[in-house]
């Protein structure tokens, strides 16, 4: 396995070295991606991400998303979904288009930040699984927390 990871990051060298430049297409067809035995490999999808991510550092996130989404039958929504975590992490700009759980995302990158200088932070505590039996029936699970709908075990609802 160690040599086939080893051939996988020597074929991502190559490719990202040549002088023609490395398109998308040509690097997942050299990993194996687009075959079926290794579309949605685990370490395969792991390094088309990080590949389209370097690909596309000095583009628009937008246009890396739209290609590694549009490679279809590569494990595009991982690929993608991965690649746009990586660009997105080192944007200094936020998205144009709407991001779902955008509030959370930044409220968490703060509060991250601020640890990472040293500072404490407030944490969400997650319900402990090895103690927690989820409600019977799916209606039982709704409920009321500081005046606001919530779903027991997972937060408070917002209409």
């Amino acid at each position: 396995m160690s040599d086939e990871a080893h051939q996988d990051l020597e074929i991502i060298v190559r490719l990202l070295e040549s002088s023609d430049g490395c398109g998308c297409h040509e690097l997942l067809e050299q990993l194996g991606c687009l075959t079926p035995k290794f579309c949605g490999s685990g370490f395969k999808t792991a390094l088309a991400a990080v590949s389209f991510a370097h690909i596309f550092r000095d583009k628009e996130i937008k246009e890396g998303l739209a290609s590694a989404a549009n490679e279809l039958e590569s494990g595009t929504d991982t690929i993608a979904t991965m690649a746009g975590a990586i660009l997105g992490a080192v944007s200094l700009q936020m998205p144009e288009w709407p991001t779902q759980d955008q509030e959370y995302i930044v409220q968490e990158a703060r509060r991250l930040s601020t640890i990472a200088r040293g500072q404490t932070q407030d944490s969400f505590t997650y319900p402990d699984l090895g103690h927690w039996n989820p409600p019977a029936k799916r209606n039982a699970s709704i409920g009321w927390s500081d005046g606001q709908l919530a779903i027991s075990g997972l937060g408070k609802l917002v209409p």
